[in-house]
């Protein structure tokens, strides 16, 4: 088909979908989750560029011992940011439902960023 033969169909446009607005408290959990992930990458970033210095002051331990004793503090930090996850999406649900109060995102969040 050529562009003459299609006429006026050709310039038109299929209509776009409706989008739905977000709340904003999903804004904030974004918010969150993105800070604490930059928080946990800071700390072990800093416990990375200090490692020289545990080496030194703990003279008997391996390299080796001290990247294992790293990796699991930060095995520690990624299951602890798992584990608030989990409490902040099923948390809000029971205790705010219950009492009506908003306790209940504070703390399941205060869980995941500490």
């Amino acid at each position: 088909m050529s562009v003459t033969s299609q006429g006026s169909q050709g310039s038109q446009r299929a209509p776009r979908p409706v989008r739905e607005p977000v709340e904003a408290r999903a804004w904030w959990g974004l918010v969150l989750a993105s800070a604490t992930a930059m928080v946990v990458g800071m700390a072990v970033t800093a416990v990375n560029v200090v490692f020289p210095a545990i080496e030194a002051e703990f003279e008997g331990a391996s390299r080796t011992g001290l990247s294992w004793g790293i990796t699991g503090y930060s095995i520690a930090l990624a299951s602890l940011m798992l584990l608030g996850g989990r409490l902040a999406v099923s948390t809000p649900r029971t205790i705010g439902s219950r009492s009506g109060s908003r306790a209940g995102p504070r703390t399941a969040t205060s869980t995941a960023t500490a």
